[in-house]
């Protein structure tokens, strides 16, 4: 039985929303609701979200997890961040309503209205606005524009007016910017009416963009449950034989489609714009080699897969393919691991374990690719007789994006060291069988 799509809400009025564009985009779907009102409640009285209101989200994402779900869709922009960095799942995948729309809106224009008619929303939205820039590299400009008297009307139940006030709160500002985002999933009615209003420019929303981005990791997720029940032993002759064997077509949250693939002898200039094209943080990140053109060079020339299968992730076809994603499964330890597990009276075994070494594109972190990639990589080493997995050289203690990640797969903190001297990581291990 497929696991659920699951909407965690602040409000029950989002509940028929999202039911309706559920039923227009994938009717096929069925999916559950979660609303806790409180939450916002408290957030919107206080300003701002405090650690027992994030100890709730917290609570509320566990018992969607241990009913099975599947992905969970935090459709409240005041509580997203906190609960796309919840730690304790594990199988299930967290999204945040509003990041596709934050992304499509740095897609489209520099000077970026920011439209809320609860004050709890601005600095996360407006967080959240900023990331998607950084990882787009892109100089951006904020509008903040706080519909005041708005709110009130949508607690009324007078859904006309709360969109009519909205909107005249944005049709000055609007003739300065060139997008409007829309904070809360509630704001999502203005966009049919905002041109009425002398709006010329996009209004984006977040509620048909976030449900697409949902609905394209439960398919893959579905997709990856079902292509896991192949456990047919596979050897690394066979994979050099036939690597379509351990090669997958996938399907990226925002419908981009992309192709999973091991490495081979002809990605060299591919490979190398991908090293150089990384910003300096996630090369920091990154410990197993340099990212430069002489390394993407040695490692085509050198592709073995008896001892080392390196994947990539790319978008486009021929002249127009690129590399969004590359990660080294090592079927094996290297001895500086081997030495550190040894210490803590954990013995690695190169016949039964393997390492891991996984790197994403900036632009694409943040959007399910990492998630798609795990669940491949788990199902290859597992067909290749593997029954536990470490990370390479750890993962530095300042990660927490990462930790967090880790964490949801299964890989347990077993220990701490420093590389270089003065930088702590933490050594993290899984289980396979």
């Amino acid at each position: 039985m497929s696991k659920p799509l699951v909407f965690l809400h602040t409000s029950p009025a989002h509940v028929a929303t999202f039911d309706a564009l559920l039923a227009e985009v994938a009717p096929d779907v069925t999916a559950r609701h979660l609303v806790d009102e409180d939450v916002l409640r408290q957030a919107r009285d206080g300003g701002r979200l405090t650690a027992e209101m994030q100890q709730q989200v917290s609570r509320d994402i566990h018992e969607l997890t241990d009913g099975g779900a599947a992905v969970i869709l935090c459709t409240c922009s005041t509580i997203g961040g906190c609960a796309e960095s919840y730690t304790g799942t594990q199988g299930s995948t967290i999204l945040r309503v509003d990041r596709p729309m934050a992304r499509r809106a740095v897609e489209l224009g520099r000077r970026i209205i920011l439209a809320a008619t609860l004050a709890s929303t601005l600095q996360p939205t407006a967080e959240l606005i900023r990331d998607e820039a950084a990882r787009a590299g892109k100089e951006i400009e904020l509008i903040e524009v706080l519909c005041n008297g708005a709110w009130a009307k949508f607690e009324q139940g007078d859904r006309e007016g709360y969109f009519a006030a909205i909107a005249e709160a944005l049709r000055e500002p609007a003739q300065q910017a060139d997008v409007i985002v829309l904070a809360q999933a509630s704001m999502a009615g203005v966009e049919p009416v905002a041109a009425d209003a002398g709006i010329r420019i996009p209004v984006l929303s977040s509620p048909r963009l976030g449900l697409e981005a949902a609905l394209a990791v439960l398919r893959q997720s579905q997709h990856s449950q079902e292509k896991s029940m192949d456990q047919s032993p596979i050897t690394p002759a066979d994979i050099e034989a036939d690597p379509s064997i351990i090669s997958e077509a996938v399907e990226l949250p925002g419908g981009e489609q992309a192709l999973l693939r091991p490495l081979t002898r002809n990605d060299a200039g591919m490979l190398g714009r991908y090293f150089l094209s990384l910003s300096d943080d996630t090369k920091r990140r990154y410990g197993p080699h340099p990212f430069d053109q002489a390394t993407a060079d040695q490692l085509c020339a050198e592709t073995n897969y008896a001892d080392t299968v390196r994947m990539l992730m790319t978008t486009g076809s021929g002249s127009d393919e690129q590399v969004i994603a590359y990660f080294i499964l090592v079927l094996g330890v290297w001895d500086a691991d081997r030495e550190r597990y040894a210490t803590l009276n954990m013995p690695l075994s190169a016949a039964t374990d393997c390492t891991l070494a996984p790197s994403v594109a900036d632009a694409y972190q943040s959007r399910g690719v990492g998630n798609i990639i795990m669940q491949q990589v788990i199902a290859t080493a597992r067909r290749l007789g593997k029954t536990r997995m470490v990370l390479w050289g750890g993962v530095q203690a300042t990660n927490a994006r990462a930790k967090n990640f880790y964490t949801k797969y299964g890989f347990q903190h077993v220990g701490d060291f420093e590389s270089p001297p003065g930088r702590n990581n933490h050594d993290m291990i899984m289980a396979l069988a």
